[in-house]
């Protein structure tokens, strides 16, 4: 585990996976303002639909350029591959909650 999270590859994703993040969290402020709520609030569904979808596109993303190909060579699964990156949405949503 401690390769993959210092790789390269693992870097490249973290920084596709942070686009992702900014992009849900728009579409989430969005849809929060339309109902008159706080647009940073932390709202534990929204936010899983949301890691889940930007999860998603990211693992698209890998498949369709071949790169489970590299992820497979270092000998890392998918849990291991998006599990951190999961990490990473709830702990920026939850930040972002307590700074607004």
């Amino acid at each position: 585990m401690r390769t993959w999270l210092t790789s390269i590859l693992f870097r490249v994703y973290l920084q596709r996976f942070l686009l992702l993040w900014l992009v849900g969290k728009a579409v989430n402020a969005g849809s929060a303002s339309m109902s008159q709520l706080p647009p940073l609030g932390f709202r534990p569904a929204t936010e899983l639909v949301a890691c889940a979808a930007q999860l998603l596109v990211l693992w698209a993303s890998i498949r369709r350029t071949n790169e489970d190909l590299l992820i497979g060579n270092l000998g890392v699964g998918i849990v291991a591959v998006l599990g951190p990156l999961a990490l990473v949405h709830f702990a920026l949503s939850a930040l972002m909650a307590l700074l607004a």
